[in-house]
């Protein structure tokens, strides 16, 4: 992925905004193909959370309101009505998206409570759920239980409108743990095989 911040005034709830590249999806247009035939593009809009609890599943229904409005911002007309209206960087953000496949990210320092990652498994938007713990709190992984250490490692999460055989992606991705001597790390497959960056040179 290739992510920049647009958190600000009028972001109308996006932190990051960017694109994934991957391996070319044949049923995907050649618009979203980011003009090659060998990679597709799809466009990714992230919040970032910083909470010392578990992130409830309130915060997945924010993100899923946060996409249904810039989804349909362009359908939107003018109101005259400057409270009202979306902001110049919501409409932005929201044309940037016609026709472009969409997926949601929510990325967290703390963990995903259950019910959460069930409100994001039943979303029929594309949604990651993505927990980046704090390095120096990761590192005490090894003084701690194992039911402690499932709270301190990273982990992805999909659901299936993004990575089932019905989904965006057409089943062909899925996540593997990466041993490490330090522990390990979550890593993305393609087809059988460790996705490769497929990001464009600049």
């Amino acid at each position: 992925m290739d992510l920049s911040r647009v958190a600000g005034p009028g972001d109308g709830g996006v932190d990051l905004i960017g694109w994934w590249w991957l391996p070319r999806l044949p049923h995907l247009s050649s618009d979203d193909s980011g003009g090659t035939s060998k990679v597709t593009r799809i466009r990714v809009l992230a919040q970032c959370k910083a909470e010392k609890s578990k992130l409830g599943p309130h915060y997945v229904r924010e993100m899923e309101g946060v996409m249904y409005r810039l989804l349909h911002t362009h359908k939107m007309p003018s109101t005259g009505i400057e409270e009202a209206d979306p902001s110049p960087l919501e409409r932005e953000v929201a044309n940037s998206l016609q026709p472009m496949p969409t997926v949601a990210m929510l990325a967290s320092l703390s963990p995903f409570t259950n019910k959460a990652v069930l409100r994001a498994m039943s979303s029929p938007i594309p949604f990651i759920l993505l927990h980046l713990p704090p390095q120096d709190t990761a590192r005490e992984e090894t003084s701690k239980s194992r039911a402690d250490n499932k709270q301190l490692l990273p982990s992805l999460q999909w659901n299936p409108a993004l990575a089932s055989e019905q989904g965006l992606l057409k089943g062909q991705m899925d996540i593997r743990w990466q041993h490490t001597a330090e522990g390990g790390f979550p890593v993305i497959w393609w087809g059988g095989q460790p996705l490769s960056n497929h990001v464009p040179s600049p």
